[in-house]
């Protein structure tokens, strides 16, 4: 079931409905039923394999919280890991591992294979192995106590505003509100619409209407040039981020009409001015248990110049590969970690020197940095979209290509026919984008609807009345299409 259906929007409502009239103590069976409803939506044989990996955080995190025996801690923690990650590896990894051993095989002409298998990605399971994992660490650490209840531990790692796409919520910030006691409050339902109008927006009038011009090039690249190419990459820098960040915005919203706060994923990131900014504004819960649990165990910062960036590679690595198993996101990350390194390199002498600390924080010099740091979370995110390593390289190679004819008037009429086949949709396509960093930038630094609830009810009612009216007049009905990140 994905949000931008009106399948879910009339389950969630109906849900809504019966969780204020329940008492308070039928409340979290109701979210617990609905969630697991939700997941086997979409194919409930994988329901199984979720409340498994749950189980098994549940009784290992259970057992570590009552010993003090250091050793035997840390064998059931490498337990943990090993299921936990094991199932990942096998249902998102294995095929990568198997495809690239048989290509290996064939290069030195080995006579062994290993036989292929067809198997099906369970929607969400990085997302709830990540969560499940990080609750586990956390009792490790005796940062948190476990929990003894096996169902009020399926209800904050099945939660199902954030259950397939994040947010990836920490134990302490989600699990008290899954189950305090809330009463009926107008502002909640209010403010959840919001971000859900909102997020709509994003989703079905910009991310899904770009997505017919992005698939069209990268799914035919050899019919296409330069110019196509910035434009299919452009659009998809911005479908993707609408597309997850609008995702975050209805699962934030529906959360806060049930009277429960979801973290902000998304912080205006393509206005970071540095790809290390990008990172603590994109996707930021995946970020931050990147940083918590994979790069301040390696050390982070705390080490040798070259320790830490090997730190860095590392995490920047792990980050690829989570998001998939192909080597073109292995590559993504690897760009945003390498830049990082060449970031940190040249701030050293910055720092040192007042001159060029002031001109560093120039207003042009701004400006230039935010669109050098745009530009190459574009370059990256050609290996990110591209369907294999050898359409990413024909991109680059002919990125420039047919570049002269950007004047040419008719070339240009010709091209936005072959990608959209509709003016229309290319003019309302970029006019979104544009009314969309207006927006951003009007936000920059805040919430939108924090922002917007500290001017005249006149105006929230016009911008949230315009969001609206685009949504059911533009939005793109005819085909829910899934989240991009339900992949993952």
């Amino acid at each position: 079931m994905v949000f931008n259906s009106f399948l879910y929007i009339i389950s969630f409502f109906a849900t809504a409905v019966l969780y204020y009239i329940l008492p308070h103590k039928f409340r979290h069976i109701l979210l617990l039923i609905t969630s697991l409803l939700f997941y086997m939506a979409w194919d409930y044989r994988f329901l199984f394999l979720m409340l498994f990996t749950i189980y098994v955080n549940f009784i290992t995190s259970k057992y570590i919280d009552k010993s003090d025996n250091p050793a035997y801690r840390k064998s059931l923690i490498i337990i943990n890991f090993i299921i936990s990650f094991g199932l990942l590896f096998v249902f998102k990894y294995f095929l990568f591992f198997t495809d690239s051993f048989n290509s290996i095989s064939n290069f030195f002409g080995w006579a062994y294979k290993i036989p292929h298998f067809d198997i099906i990605l369970p929607m969400g399971i990085s997302f709830y192995t990540f969560q499940a994992v990080g609750y586990s660490i956390d009792v490790y650490r005796k940062s948190i106590k476990a929990e003894t209840n096996y169902f009020r531990l399926a209800l904050f790692l099945a939660f199902f505003p954030q259950l397939v796409a994040g947010p990836i919520e920490r134990t302490e910030a989600l699990m008290p509100q899954l189950y305090s006691k809330k009463t009926f409050e107008m502002e909640n339902i209010i403010i959840g619409l919001k971000y859900m109008i909102f997020g709509f927006f994003k989703k079905i009038v910009i991310a899904d209407r770009l997505a017919v011009t992005v698939n069209k090039v990268y799914n035919n690249t050899s019919d296409f040039d330069g110019l196509a190419f910035i434009i299919a990459t452009f659009f998809f820098a911005f479908q993707i981020y609408c597309d997850f960040s609008g995702y975050s915005d209805i699962a934030k919203g529906s959360a806060k009409i049930l009277g429960i706060d979801l973290m902000r994923n998304f912080d205006t990131p393509y206005f970071s001015k540095t790809i290390k900014e990008f990172w603590r504004r994109w996707h930021i819960s995946l970020s931050s248990w990147f940083k918590d649990y994979l790069y301040f165990p390696l050390g982070g910062s705390r080490v040798k110049r070259s320790r830490k960036y090997l730190n860095m590679l590392i995490t920047f690595f792990v980050s690829g590969l989570w998001h998939g198993a192909n080597i073109t996101f292995v590559i993504w990350g690897l760009i945003h970690g390498v830049v990082q390194i060449f970031e940190d390199i040249i701030r050293t002498p910055i720092n040192k020197n007042e001159l060029l600390k002031k001109i560093d924080n120039n207003f042009i010099v701004n400006i230039f940095k935010t669109f050098v740091t745009f530009t190459i979370v574009c370059i990256s995110w050609i290996f990110f979209r591209a369907n294999n390593l050898s359409d990413s390289i024909f991109i680059l190679k002919n990125l420039t290509k047919g570049i002269e004819n950007l004047t040419d008037l008719q070339y240009i009429y010709n091209l936005i026919y072959r990608l959209n086949s509709n003016y229309f949709d290319f003019i309302v396509s970029v006019s979104t984008i544009l009314l969309l960093v207006l927006i951003e930038f009007f936000a920059k630094f805040d919430d939108i609807h924090v922002r917007l609830s500290k001017k005249p009810f006149i105006f929230r009612f016009i911008f949230y009345y315009i969001i609206t009216i685009l949504v059911f007049t533009l939005g793109v009905f005819s085909n829910a299409s899934a989240f991009i990140y339900f992949q993952f």
